[in-house]
């Protein structure tokens, strides 16, 4: 599988890099929208958890990088995980999460729903966690929904993707 730096080897372009931390992903869409107002114009997008999120979004949209911000104040809550007491006791029998993650499934079939990453007009790499390997798995192609909602995914809290027999979650 080729490895994220194999997006540059074809000399110096820019690039858009966005973390994680489900509370950022409001604070990257400002920046994002700032930077596109400044000038800037990646040919590449790399991100792991919200940023996968953000990216996939700007690489299918890199002419409507205001729309971002606006579907994240649109948001009725900015809450990526959802605690609810008898949620939380229920899954104590289900060792791999406490809660579910709602909002981001929600948010890539609105917004995403149906593309793949080959969909995007610009260069798309979305990161996340190999936990059977202990490797981060790059995502290159295949169903956006899928690399996204595997990147999302928090150890112990929510739902971990999986594919065959690997486990994945996100790596912050």
């Amino acid at each position: 599988m080729p490895d994220i730096t194999d997006l540059t080897r074809r000399g110096n372009r820019p690039a858009l890099v966005l973390g994680g931390g489900g509370a950022l992903g409001v604070i990257q869409a400002t920046y994002i929208e700032a930077a596109f107002e400044l000038g800037f114009r990646p040919e590449i997008v790399v991100g792991t958890s919200v940023g996968s999120l953000n990216g996939a979004w700007i690489a299918l949209h890199p002419d409507r990088p205001e729309e971002l911000l606006k579907i994240w104040l649109g948001l009725d809550r900015l809450s990526l995980v959802k605690f609810h007491p008898a949620r939380m006791a229920a899954r104590l029998f289900h060792p791999l999460s406490v809660t579910t993650n709602d909002v981001v499934p929600r948010l890539v079939e609105e917004h995403m729903g149906g593309h793949s990453i080959e969909d995007a007009r610009l260069e798309l790499a979305v990161v996340a966690t190999n936990l059977t390997r202990g490797e981060k798995h790059v995502f290159r192609s295949g169903p956006l929904s899928s690399a996204i909602l595997a990147s999302t995914a928090i150890p112990g809290c929510s739902n971990r993707w999986c594919s065959g027999e690997t486990s994945l979650w996100t790596a912050v």
